[in-house]
C-alpha cells in the first residue's frame, strides 16, 4: 500500500538544463518548502506553502540598497 500523503519533489530547469526550481507537491498542490533558484546557481527564495496556498516567502538574496539622493 502506498502513502498518499508523501510529499513529492519536482524539479524544473531553465532551457540552459540549470536548475530553476524544487517544489514540494502533495495531491497536486504546492504543500511544504519550494526553493527557487537562480541562473548561476544561487539559492533566490524559498516559498512556504500549506494545501497550495502560499503562507510565506524568504528571500535569500541580499536586495540592493536604495539609491540616495544628494542635495
Amino acid at each position: 500500500m502506498s502513502d498518499m500523503n508523501q510529499n513529492t519533489v519536482m524539479k524544473e530547469y531553465y532551457p540552459c538544463g540549470a536548475l530553476m526550481a524544487e517544489k514540494c507537491v502533495k495531491d497536486g498542490k504546492l504543500d511544504g518548502v519550494s526553493k527557487y533558484y537562480k541562473k548561476d546557481g544561487r539559492l533566490w527564495a524559498k516559498q512556504y506553502c500549506v494545501n497550495g496556498r502560499e503562507q510565506s516567502i524568504e528571500y535569500c538574496l541580499p536586495q540592493r540598497p536604495p539609491k540616495q539622493l544628494f542635495m
